[in-house]
């Protein structure tokens, strides 16, 4: 990961303020992202998709126009402790760029850090998109129909416990928090 971390740092990021985003995924939700990469992915981009969206509109607020921004993901399966703790680590510049048009270089505008209020709309956004997500792939039920129970049958163990661990979305929205972490090195 250093060599990663190295990478990124020399050849990559341009010399601008990086700031690092972390989305940790719901416990119900972990097991269905780690065995289905489709998934995995599809809620690291739209993680990603809203944090730079929100760049875009803090910059046109600045009255930058034209704002482009870029991120590395990472998403994480496990915690420390080999846990399935399914997370994405997210290297983001602190701001965001714009191009002249001609073969010069892209400007980098600093942008103010995300406030509370800020965190939860995107972590809320976030939410909201991975559910239908999941839920257009039929990934993700509500609640069992009666007429499943019998089709069931057939189905693995392993399909069973992922299936019984999902609570209907709607407390799976309610679980969403955001705990921002403020100081001069965040």
């Amino acid at each position: 990961m250093s060599g990663t971390a190295a990478h990124l740092v020399e050849r990559v990021f341009p010399e601008v303020p990086v700031r690092q985003w972390v989305l940790s995924v719901p416990f119900e939700l972990r097991l269905l992202l780690a065995r289905n990469p489709s998934a995995l992915s599809a809620v690291g981009r739209l993680f990603v998709e809203r944090v730079l969206r929100w760049q875009r509109d803090s910059a046109a607020r600045f009255g930058i126009r034209g704002a482009h921004g870029g991120a590395g993901s990472f998403p994480q399966r496990f915690g420390g402790s080999l846990n399935l703790n399914v997370h994405y680590h997210v290297a983001i510049p602190d701001g965001v760029f714009t191009f002249t048009g001609d073969a010069a270089p892209a400007t980098f505008h600093p942008l103010p850090a995300p406030g509370r209020t800020d965190l939860q709309d995107i972590a809320s956004d976030v939410a909201i998109r991975t559910l239908a997500w999941l839920r257009r792939r039929d990934l993700l039920r509500d609640e069992l129909d009666e007429t499943d129970s019998t089709e069931q049958r057939d189905r693995s163990a392993l399909s069973a416990c992922l299936e019984g661990s999902f609570p209907p979305p709607s407390k799976l929205l309610s679980s969403v928090s955001v705990r921002p972490f403020l100081g001069p090195n965040c």
